[in-house]
C-alpha cells in the first residue's frame, strides 16, 4: 500500500513477506508489487562552499534536494490509450513523469531518499524499466524568490544510483565555483 509517495508498512505483513521484500531490495533496481513500485534507497550529500553556508545561515534559508523520476514510453505506444489523469505526466524532453520528491534540509546536508513509491500502472507505460533520476538542488527561497545556489546535478538510471551516496557541490550563484553535471549511462 502507498500514500503520497511514501511506503506504508502493514501490521499484517508476514515474516516471509518481510524477508522476501528485503532480499528483493538488495537485488533489484526497483521493487514491483501488484499496486506499487518502490524506488530503492540512495543518499545525496550537499557540500556547500563556506560563503554559501554563511549566506544560508544568515538568511535562515534552507536547501531543497529535488529528485525527479522519469521513464521512457514505448516507441509505438498509442498515447490515446493513456488515461486522462496520466497524460499530464508526459513531459517533452523528460519522457514520462513517474514521481517527484523534494527533501528540505535545514541543519543537516544529507538527503536520504527512501520508502518512495508510485502507482504500478504508471510503471506499465514505460519501455525501459531502469527508471531515470534527475537530482537538482536549490535554495528554499524563503529569503528571496530566486534560487541563490549554483550546483552540480546528477542524472542517471536507478540501477547505477541505488544504494549509493553521492556528494554534490554547490556555492552561491555569484561565486566562481566549479560545478559538474554527473551523468551515468
Amino acid at each position: 500500500m502507498y500514500e503520497a509517495g511514501r511506503l506504508k508498512t502493514s501490521y499484517f505483513m508476514s515474516l516471509a513477506d518481510a524477508i522476501a521484500a528485503t532480499a528483493a531490495r538488495s537485488l533489484s533496481a526497483t521493487i514491483v508489487t501488484a499496486e506499487t513500485v518502490e524506488i530503492p534507497y540512495f543518499e545525496i550529500e550537499v557540500k556547500l562552499s563556506k560563503e554559501a553556508e554563511e549566506k544560508l545561515k544568515n538568511d535562515n534559508e534552507t536547501v531543497i534536494v529535488c529528485a525527479i523520476f522519469t521513464g521512457e514510453l514505448y516507441n509505438d505506444y498509442d498515447f490515446s490509450k493513456i488515461p486522462e489523469e496520466y497524460k499530464k505526466r508526459f513531459i517533452p524532453m523528460l519522457d514520462f513523469h513517474l514521481l517527484t520528491h523534494n527533501i528540505k534540509l535545514t541543519d543537516t546536508r544529507l538527503a536520504r531518499f527512501e520508502n518512495l513509491v508510485f502507482p504500478k500502472d504508471l510503471y506499465d507505460f514505460i519501455n525501459n524499466k531502469d527508471i531515470m533520476i534527475l537530482i537538482n538542488i536549490s535554495s528554499g527561497r524563503r529569503s528571496t524568490n530566486l534560487n541563490i545556489l549554483n550546483t552540480d546535478i546528477l542524472i542517471g538510471p536507478i540501477s547505477k544510483i541505488k544504494g549509493n551516496k553521492y556528494t554534490l557541490n554547490e556555492g552561491l550563484i555569484l561565486e566562481k565555483i566549479k560545478t559538474e553535471k554527473i551523468v551515468f549511462r
